[in-house]
């Protein structure tokens, strides 16, 4: 372990940046064993689509280092856009000579030059071994390190409920503003209108009064000079009511942006478990299961038959 040290081996798996939804896990393990078990119990039944592909491993005698440290290089050397997202090194406890696979160097050496996070998951709650000083994460028992791995995607799917119920109270929130808002207008422009048209009124009586007592000619100029008043009294009202129009409209804008009900109206759906659950990917689509589906106009159920397309 010093030699990996004084290499500045020590911690570099460590300082890899776990992902956020691990849902690709490589497994490193003695195929059948209990460790193998533990594992697949625990992220099977966690409800969360986790894809997981097992390298049969020797976990103990002289073959065991070379068989481990080879299946976590082979995860290594996957292709970018074919990576797991984090390894789990699982074996069930044992005497010190059952888990001395784990504390050889060329498998030490395999877990910190690893581009993979690697979370070991090797032993009972008392065994610690040379892979737990270099791996990025460890666990006292294989269950353990699995449970770690759902812990992680339980977190990532809370923040995303929490994100969209988030979305849906600000976008209740702008609605109701926005109609506040509109309905203050309105009021503002009826008094207004009301005002005017008794202000008017009024001096419409006076100028009657006044017209009375003039001449055809001044009679003829005040005429003219109330259809003046009353065009730019019409002019002034329409703008009023037109940039009412414009703010409504941009108001309606914004919120049937973030609108949910919009979204299913122009044709997208929501498909849950008959538990409730969103299913945001064909690999949650469980064969022979019932699922709702939700549309613009209401709700369906309907069978899974088989996942299509990519389930990794």
């Amino acid at each position: 372990m010093e030699k990996l040290r004084e290499e500045g081996l020590l911690d570099r798996n460590r300082s890899l940046a776990l992902p956020l939804v691990p849902l690709r896990v490589g497994l490193v393990t003695s195929s059948g064993s209990a460790a193998e078990a533990d594992v697949l119990h625990e992220l099977d039944g966690s409800g969360f689509a986790f894809h997981v592909r097992v390298a049969d491993v020797r976990v103990q005698g002289p073959e065991a280092p070379g068989s481990i440290a080879g299946a976590i290089r082979w995860f290594a050397a996957r292709p970018p856009d074919d990576r797991f997202d984090l390894l789990i090194v699982a074996r069930g406890g044992g005497a010190a000579t059952d888990l001395a696979a784990f504390d050889d160097e060329l498998v030490a050496r395999a877990v910190a030059e690893s581009p993979i996070p690697v979370i070991s998951g090797v032993g009972h709650e008392t065994d610690r071994s040379v892979i737990d000083e270099v791996a990025h994460s460890t666990a006292k028992t294989p269950t353990a390190a699995a449970q770690f791995v759902v812990g992680l995607v339980a977190v990532a799917y809370e923040r995303a409920e929490s994100a969209f119920r988030d979305i849906s109270s600000r976008a209740a929130n702008i609605l109701d503003r926005e109609s506040e808002r509109l309905d203050r207008l309105g009021e503002r422009a009826a008094t207004g209108a009301v005002s005017a048209t008794r202000a008017e009124q009024l001096r419409l009586g006076h100028l009657a009064d006044r017209l009375d007592r003039s001449s055809t000619a001044r009679l003829t100029r005040e005429l003219a000079a109330l259809d003046d008043r009353h065009e730019r009294l019409r002019r002034t009202a329409r703008r009023s009511v037109d940039d009412a129009d414009r703010r409504l409209a941009l108001a309606s804008a914004r919120v049937n942006a973030v609108d949910p009900v919009r979204a299913l109206a122009r044709g997208w759906s929501i498909t849950r478990t008959a538990g409730g659950t969103v299913l945001r990917s064909a690999a949650d689509a469980i064969p022979g299961a019932e699922v709702v589906t939700t549309v613009a106009d209401g709700t369906f159920r309907s069978t899974v038959t088989g996942p299509e397309g990519d389930s990794k």
